[in-house]
């Protein structure tokens, strides 16, 4: 029997839109970001829901900006019934992001129980940062996308970031092991993360087939990729150099550089 932390949780806000990121880009999806996060990332985009509200929003409208507010905490149900009233036929999957999920395990694990149970897709994106609450929901999960930290993002104090790494690693793997496709998304804020960047590859290797690897050059909201020669750009001659790299370890096609691109069409 699930206790009442597992019925309940934090929500910052439910709508749906295009998938941004990763070889899912353009697909529809109904995005739930769970509230609170316990990292620090110089160059996170959704800062605002690094603590819990008393409330949180939905966008009724897709695209339309409008927002009506529920109280907080949540039950699984409330979120349910508003994953039913957003549905549309063409969502391929029902995300869950943050914030980050895995600091409200038993809510997570509650919510994925329910979408699964309604016989939709679950695509969990996360930094990966606790393997043992990644654990709890590995069954139901369809697509893994892990956001590796570097230690350039300044998640965590230098001194933890080895444990928030190893961490990382154990949830890519036990994924991989699971055959749940699997995403490893990597930030590159400039050529300080050129020798991470390596050492995680080193450290994937054999990770399994249905691994994708994504370079995300850091993608200011004013700015797209340049020549290296503006501040906030990262210069192509690194990419291409990651992505060669990156093509040592993962499956011929499963390398990519990528942007955010829900910025260039301008939806969330």
């Amino acid at each position: 029997m699930r206790t009442d932390s597992g019925r309940y949780g934090f929500i910052g806000e439910i709508f749906s839109s295009f998938q941004g990121e990763g070889p899912y880009v353009g697909r529809r999806q109904i995005f739930i970001r769970l509230a609170g996060c316990e990292l620090g990332c110089t160059y996170c985009d959704t800062s605002d829901f690094r603590k819990p509200a008393d409330s949180f929003r939905v966008e009724h409208v897709h695209g339309s900006g409008e927002w009506s507010y529920i109280d907080n905490p949540a039950s699984v149900d409330d979120v349910i019934g508003v994953i039913k009233l957003l549905h549309t036929p063409d969502v391929h999957s029902i995300s869950i992001t943050g914030g980050e999920p895995l600091i409200q395990p038993e809510f997570l694990e509650g919510l994925a129980v329910k979408i699964k149970d309604a016989r939709l897709r679950l695509f969990l994106e996360t930094s990966g940062c606790d393997h043992g609450a990644f654990m709890k929901v590995l069954e139901y999960t369809d697509i893994a996308s892990i956001d590796v930290k570097l230690p350039s993002h300044k998640a965590v104090r230098p001194e933890k970031w080895e444990v928030l790494y190893e961490n990382e690693l154990a949830c890519v793997q036990s994924a991989s092991s699971a055959g749940i496709e699997t995403v490893v998304k990597v930030v590159i804020t400039g050529e300080d993360d050129r020798a991470p960047f390596e050492r995680l590859c080193d450290d994937l290797q054999g990770s399994g087939d249905g691994v994708w690897m994504v370079i995300q050059p850091v993608t200011p909201p004013d700015m797209l990729i340049g020549n290296g020669d503006n501040d906030g750009c990262v210069s192509p001659s690194l990419l291409f150099s990651l992505s060669e790299t990156a093509a040592g370890t993962f499956k011929e096609g499963h390398v990519m550089v990528l942007p955010q691109m829900h910025r260039m069409i301008g939806v969330l």
